[in-house]
C-alpha cells in the first residue's frame, strides 16, 4: 500500500511539473490604434465619441462639436472578412439656441488580411461609401469640419450626395512590444461625382506604439489630400493623435487627445476621444 501511494504522489508531481502552469502571462495584446483605418484591425466592435473644443474663449459663438463613430468588422481565418460603419455628429453653439446634427455617410466593404511573416502584416481594403450625409446646409459644413479635425482620412464620409469607391491597404510591423503600420487609401467619387471639384480624396496615415502587459499607447498621423482638383490650391490637412489603451479581459477602453496640425486650425482646437472596443 505504501509502495503504491508513493508511485502515484511521484506520478502526479511529474505530471503537475510537465502540464504548463495554469496563471500564465497574457500574451501581449494585438497592435491597437485610436484613429488610423480599419484595414489593420481584427474582428471587433468600435464606438467612439470624440469631443472637439475651441482653445479661444474670447471668440463670438464659441460651442463644442461631438462626432460618434460607429463601426463593426469580422474577419474569417482565412483572412477575408466584411465592415460597416456610420458616424454622426452634433454641433452646440453658445450663441444659438438651435443646435446642429447631422449623420454620416454609410460606409461598409470588404477586408483581406494575411500575416507575410512573424513580423509584417497586410491588410486590403475595397467598400462602398453611400450617400447617407445630411446635406443641409450648415449641418453638412460643420459636419465636414468636424471630421477634417478628427479623422481627415474619412472626409468622404462628411460628403453628401456623392456615391464613393474606397481602396486601401495597411502593412503592419511588429517586433517585441514595438509595432508600426502604415495606411495608404484613396476614395473616388463615382456616382453624382460632378458635385465635386475634384477626382478624388488620397490619404496616408502613419502610426507607432508600445505595448506592455495590456496597455497599448500610440503615436498617429493623419494626412488628407484632394486629387486632380479644378484649382490650384493645395488641398492638404493633418492631425495628430496621441492614445492610452487598456485591453481588458472582454473591452479595451481608450481615450486619445488629437488637433489639427495646419497653420489655420494648428492651436485652435483640440479633440479628446474616448472609445471602447469589443474583441470578437
Amino acid at each position: 500500500m505504501r509502495t503504491l501511494a508513493c508511485s502515484l504522489l511521484l506520478t502526479t508531481a511529474s505530471t503537475a511539473l510537465a502540464a504548463p502552469a495554469f496563471a500564465e502571462t497574457p500574451a501581449a495584446p494585438a497592435p491597437a490604434f485610436a484613429i488610423m483605418d480599419n484595414t489593420g484591425a481584427p474582428s471587433q466592435l468600435d464606438t467612439d465619441l470624440a469631443f472637439m473644443v475651441p482653445t479661444d474663449d474670447d471668440e463670438d459663438g464659441d460651442g463644442i462639436l461631438l462626432r460618434m463613430n460607429l463601426l463593426g468588422q469580422y474577419v474569417a481565418p482565412g483572412g477575408f472578412g466584411g465592415y460597416a460603419g456610420i458616424d454622426v455628429m452634433q454641433g452646440l453653439f453658445d450663441d444659438s439656441d438651435d443646435s446642429y446634427q447631422a449623420i454620416g455617410n454609410l460606409q461598409l466593404g470588404g477586408l483581406f488580411q494575411r500575416s507575410l511573416n512573424p513580423q509584417v502584416d497586410i491588410g486590403a481594403r475595397v467598400g462602398l461609401i453611400l450617400p447617407t450625409a445630411s446635406d443641409k446646409g450648415f449641418d453638412s459644413l460643420v459636419h465636414l469640419i468636424g471630421t477634417q479635425v478628427t479623422r481627415p482620412a474619412d472626409l468622404a464620409t462628411s460628403a453628401p450626395d456623392a456615391t464613393w469607391i474606397r481602396l486601401g491597404v495597411s502593412p503592419t510591423f511588429h517586433s517585441g512590444d514595438v509595432f508600426l503600420r502604415t495606411d495608404a487609401g484613396i476614395d473616388v467619387p463615382v456616382l453624382d461625382a460632378e458635385n465635386f471639384k475634384l477626382d478624388a480624396i488620397g490619404h496616408v496615415n502613419i502610426g507607432a506604439g508600445v505595448r506592455h502587459d495590456r496597455l497599448v499607447a500610440t503615436a498617429e498621423l493623419q494626412s488628407a489630400f484632394a486629387i486632380g482638383s479644378e484649382d490650384d490650391v493645395e488641398s492638404l490637412v493633418h492631425t495628430g493623435a496621441l492614445s492610452v489603451r487598456y485591453h481588458g479581459a472582454t473591452l479595451a477602453p481608450f481615450v486619445a487627445l488629437s488637433s489639427p496640425l495646419d497653420d489655420d486650425l494648428a492651436g485652435e482646437i483640440f479633440a479628446i476621444t474616448v472609445g471602447l472596443t469589443a474583441p470578437l
